[in-house]
């Protein structure tokens, strides 16, 4: 097995095919949230009642890299794609806690805990 993987690493820096490994998806903000609103790598924490547009950038990014978020329970935390393929809307449902799954060229890499706080 390892004559193989030495192989595709030694393909990779001889042709360039971009086998850069993936580290994490970076959330740029598209709307100004509100101050208690936040997604990140590691968690977020967004309002009930609150939408949140975001790029989902891959670092490293290629503009082959596919992204794909979803909602654990889409009862507390609603995830839709927005316009272009890099742009999703997250939005507190209600109170609760819920992830935001990430899948990254269809393989799944994480859930990050998001936690939708109650409207004051």
């Amino acid at each position: 097995m390892k004559p193989l993987i030495a192989l595709l690493s030694a393909s990779c820096a001889v042709v360039g095919l971009g086998c850069a490994q993936f580290e994490r998806v970076d959330f740029e903000y598209r709307t100004e949230p509100p101050l208690e609103t936040r997604l990140t790598w590691d968690d977020g924490t967004i309002p009930e009642g609150i939408a949140l547009a975001v790029i989902a950038r891959p670092v490293p990014d290629d503009s082959e890299t596919t992204v794909e978020l979803s909602s654990t329970d889409p009862k507390v935390l609603g995830v839709s794609p927005g316009p272009d393929k890099r742009i999703w809307v997250i939005y507190g449902v209600s109170p609760g806690t819920a992830a935001v799954s990430v899948k990254v060229d269809y393989s799944w890499k994480r859930n990050i805990l998001v936690t939708v706080a109650e409207q004051k």
